[in-house]
């Protein structure tokens, strides 16, 4: 269908702990805005918190900066080989105190596009280990206090 309206998706947020959510939508002011069909999450301030861009065919994109500031956090960005430098396909393993969180770098994401940064919530843990799983089979392990973007290149480069 190409009428425009079949795109539009109302703007939903939910909150939970992993087992219930909630609809949060309105708490939040996240239903201003008109509808949108797409969402790319990323740290536009550097701040450490995901902020979020909306996007429809009808309207200009709407920014919603994240104003959390608790937990911790770390971002990982994967500098890979010749032909594939941000190493779309690596898979991302960080654990910290009995969280387990685990990401695959990716360069799309239906219609949604952020970057290719891998971020991760470490909650109350002030560090975490950190598995690389190359596209190419190789591995890289490091620790990493919360708080701050890692830049890590590949063992080759």
């Amino acid at each position: 269908d190409d009428n425009p309206a079949s795109f539009a998706h109302p703007n939903q947020i939910w909150q939970g702990d992993g087992e219930r959510f909630d609809v949060r939508t309105d708490a939040f002011g996240f239903d201003l805005g008109g509808d949108h069909y797409g969402l790319a999450a990323g740290d536009v301030d550097g701040d450490g918190w995901l902020d979020l861009v909306t996007f429809g065919l009808l309207g200009p994109p709407r920014l919603w900066m994240n104003t959390c500031g608790q937990g911790g956090w770390l971002e990982i960005e994967l500098r890979g080989l010749a032909g594939n430098s941000q190493a779309f396909g690596a898979r991302v393993e960080t654990r910290a105190g009995d969280l387990l969180d685990v990401a695959q770098v990716s360069n799309l994401r239906s219609r949604g596009q952020g970057p290719s940064r891998v971020h991760v919530g470490l909650g109350d843990e002030p560090s975490a280990s950190v598995l690389i799983r190359w596209p190419d089979g190789a591995v890289s392990e490091l620790d990493a206090d919360a708080g701050q973007l890692l830049v890590v290149e590949h063992p080759d480069r």
